[in-house]
């Protein structure tokens, strides 16, 4: 028998906690949308796991450990067999000391407590559940950042329109593999890996980027609030700037758009679900 449960947690930091993804620390002025953990637990016999996503620019190994321990001393006996993933968004705060950032121990404490409090929830609402899959695809939203020049040169973002262009380094990924659990005739997560970077309105305001967006339209569109899960697939040199278009590309309102557009094919990719048998589950890292 496979078993899913599911819980969340808000993590939108305190007014003033400083923004990663760029060279400067930017303590934020307020959210544009709220930041979340959510953990989902499998089980299928004697084998649980679990991925833990976070609405975060990235944290350290170090860190994973700890959460790690404080999820042991909770008494949670997988701890070892959990995937934490982070969506890299640029507008949430330090995790780390990067580029001379600061993480804010107080956040950090409750990152490591509401962790602990989501895993707990998740496991103690196991229930059975149906697993399906499929694969789409789409290929309007993302670009390779990296450009060979007329002169030979590569450069990565070399501006929109620029004349000096000849052409893409190399290509992008458009496909996105699906996941989605249904229990009881109902959606209960969608797990989506996309490979696009998550930096698409800058400035100050936290934010889930489009990530948040697409959980949005989804739950909008489906009528009820489907968790979804975006987990970024191999996206360092992938970005969603088009540099054969002057369009502003920074904005609230950009995520908002990227985030409707891998709405639409992922809900449109439902239809193409199929069962997928569990015989059993198995866990690895490394």
């Amino acid at each position: 028998m496979f078993e899913f449960g599911f819980a969340k947690e808000d993590i939108t930091p305190s007014y003033g906690i400083p923004l990663c993804g760029y060279f400067n620390p930017r303590p934020n002025r307020g959210a544009l949308d709220p930041l979340t953990i959510k953990a989902a637990v499998f089980r299928s016999g004697k084998t649980t796991t679990a991925i833990v996503s976070y609405d975060l620019c990235l944290f350290s190994g170090e860190f994973v450990q700890r959460l790690i321990n404080a999820l042991k001393k909770a008494g949670v006996t997988f701890a070892e067999n959990i995937m934490f993933s982070a969506t890299h968004t640029h507008t949430g705060p330090y995790t780390t000391g990067l580029f001379d950032g600061y993480a804010d121990p107080g956040y950090m404490n409750m990152l490591e407590a509401k962790t602990v409090s989501a895993v707990q929830r998740a496991a103690a609402s196991l229930a059975p559940a149906e697993l399906l899959a499929t694969k789409t695809e789409c290929t309007t939203l993302s670009f390779n950042r990296r450009y060979w020049m007329k002169n030979g040169v590569v450069l990565t973002n070399p501006g929109k329109l620029n004349p000096q262009i000849d052409r893409p380094e190399g290509g992008t990924d458009p496909s996105i593999p699906l996941l989605a659990i249904r229990q009881e005739g109902f959606y209960r997560l969608l797990l989506a890996n996309i490979v696009n970077h998550t930096d698409t309105i800058g400035g100050d305001f936290v934010s889930a980027d489009w990530p948040g967006r697409l959980e949005h339209e989804v739950q909008s569109r489906l009528g009820y609030n489907v968790p979804v899960i975006s987990m970024l697939g191999a996206q360092g040199n992938i970005n969603h700037f088009n540099v054969d278009t002057d369009a502003n590309q920074t904005s609230y309102e950009e995520a908002t758009r990227i985030g409707k557009a891998y709405a639409a094919v992922i809900l449109a990719a439902l239809y193409q679900l199929r069962s997928v048998k569990i015989d059993k589950i198995s866990t690895a890292s490394q």
